[in-house]
């Protein structure tokens, strides 16, 4: 997986909303969300305030701070002290494991 699939599948499992535009045209915005826009104006309004699209792959605290919300931080999901420095998804990645088997 890509970091960005592996930031996306991590979103969907745990309920973060994810808007991208996916396709654009002039005239013609469609987000992720499935909302279509006129403008990119329109697309960025439409965002939350002061929304970003999460990278948990280079941010591992984002998806320590997401398991312990949902309560699964006392659950074994193979979290390791080199998993939470790691920069390039392994926690991401264990954390997408752990919730498809057990939820």
């Amino acid at each position: 997986m890509t970091t960005e699939e592996i930031n996306r599948r991590f979103a969907e499992l745990v309920g973060v909303e994810w808007h991208d535009v996916v396709c654009a045209s002039p005239g013609d915005y469609l987000c992720s969300c499935g909302k279509r826009f006129e403008s990119s104006g329109d697309y960025v309004l439409h965002l939350p305030p002061y929304y970003h699209t999460p990278d948990y792959c280079a941010n591992p605290v984002l998806v320590l701070e997401v398991m312990m919300k949902l309560e699964y931080w006392g659950e074994n999901w193979g979290v390791t002290i080199g998993s939470m420095l790691d920069k390039t998804g392994k926690i991401a990645l264990e954390a997408i494991k752990w919730i498809e088997e057990n939820t």
